[in-house]
């Protein structure tokens, strides 16, 4: 409710008529049964799950459940699942699961922009450096032209290592880039205010811990931030875009672990990705309500940095990330600010009607923290992403 969740546009349940697709590295086996239980302690209708397996260029997928990365990665999925379907009810989900390098993840998005009925791909994964502009120009390109020619529009965490963290394909120009807070709530779960997600050390790893966000040092200045990025910079990509709660935590259902206790909190830039791709289907399920069509990523940058200053964001204006500090207006750590979905659906589609009701899930059973940032250590094509390590109910992935 702080952000202004719509349940339902035009009489039907958010998302409705849309469809997301969700990148993974490697298998969940219990998600489907996860999801279910989430949906029941969280007062929702299971949604249409679609489950495809990929393997770029031959690369295996991990399909051990025993084998930490694949834990760390399971709990990734169900992250991803539960709470971009809580952002959007009404949306189909597509799950594709792929291989184990960073090639096999980008491989994936521009694959299901391409094969998959979709007008959203989102992933919670990323590199984190160093930048390799081969590797961002051709993908970019492939963002940039769907193969079929639908509309479509690509969402990325920005990363959790503060301003030293470089994630790709958050950089892409094509890419929404969601970088995080830390969000404090007012009376009755209204909207209280937000700082910068920075607490770093505070998760077991003392570099994880603070919202990414940076400017690229190969990625050109798009148009939608020409003017609009507060003077940092005339030339280059700044990231993030927008950002949304990382430092509270969300309630995820993920059994592949540990059965017996199922409920662990999560926190990182990777609880925005799902939810903004939740956001973006409801703003697509808006525009095709009223006659319109969804949106592509140049179209959805143009109307969100439009609305910069506007009733759709909450301005950030104190922390910072490292070298990087929030300020009034545009700034690095959070971009644009947080959102007011409702006010975001009226801005963009305001011939389409909405209505609110808040999103939520309590687990029944007490939780334990996860940090949650899966990246590849190096911008090779051929580095795996390396989730670290799993102890007891802690996952924290580097």
């Amino acid at each position: 409710s702080a952000y202004g969740f719509v349940s339902s546009v035009s009489g039907k349940p958010a998302g409705t008529g849309q469809a997301i697709a969700i990148m993974v590295c490697g298998i969940d086996p219990t998600i489907r049964q996860d999801l279910h239980a989430f949906d029941v302690q969280s007062g929702l209708s299971d949604p249409t799950l679609s489950i495809w397996d990929l393997t770029a260029d031959g690369d295996p997928i991990q399909t051990d459940v025993g084998n930490p990365n694949t834990i760390s990665n399971a709990f990734e999925t169900s992250l991803d699942v539960e709470w971009a379907h809580a952002a959007a009810p009404g949306a189909t989900i597509y799950l594709v699961q792929t291989g184990p390098y960073v090639r096999d993840i980008l491989d994936g998005m521009a694959w299901a922009a391409d094969a998959l009925p979709v007008s959203v791909v989102t992933t919670g994964f990323g590199y984190n450096g160093p930048e390799s502009q081969a590797l961002e120009q051709a993908y970019d390109h492939d963002f940039a032209q769907p193969a079929n020619g639908q509309h479509v529009a690509f969402v990325a965490a920005a990363g959790d290592y503060g301003s030293g963290d470089t994630d790709y394909p958050s950089l892409s120009p094509e890419v929404l880039s969601v970088g995080g807070t830390t969000l404090t709530l007012g009376p009755n779960n209204s909207y209280g205010s937000e700082v910068v997600w920075n607490q770093l050390g505070q998760y077991g790893d003392p570099q994880f811990g603070a919202t990414g966000g940076t400017v690229s040092l190969y990625e050109p200045i798009p148009s939608y931030q020409v003017g609009r990025v507060n003077g940092i910079s005339a030339t280059h990509r700044v990231a993030v875009d927008v950002s949304f709660d990382a430092g509270t935590g969300v309630s995820v259902y993920d059994s592949t672990d540990d059965p017996s206790a199922p409920w662990n909190a999560a926190v990182g830039t990777s609880i925005g990705a799902p939810m903004w791709a939740g956001i973006v289907a409801t703003l697509d399920q808006a525009l095709v309500a009223q006659g319109g069509l969804a949106l592509t990523s140049d179209q959805l940058h143009a109307d969100l940095y439009s609305l910069e200053g506007t009733t759709a964001f909450h301005d950030i204006t104190q922390g910072n990330n490292g070298t990087y500090s929030a300020m009034p207006g545009y700034d690095i750590p959070t971009g644009l600010g947080t959102p007011n979905v409702a006010n975001l659906v009226h801005d963009v589609a305001p011939a389409a009607s909405s209505s609110a009701e808040p999103v939520s899930a309590t687990p029944s059973s007490s939780a334990y923290v996860l940090a949650v940032a899966p990246t590849a250590t190096s911008a090779s094509a051929d580095s795996p992403f390396t989730p670290g390590h799993h102890k007891g109910h802690d996952a924290f992935l580097s």
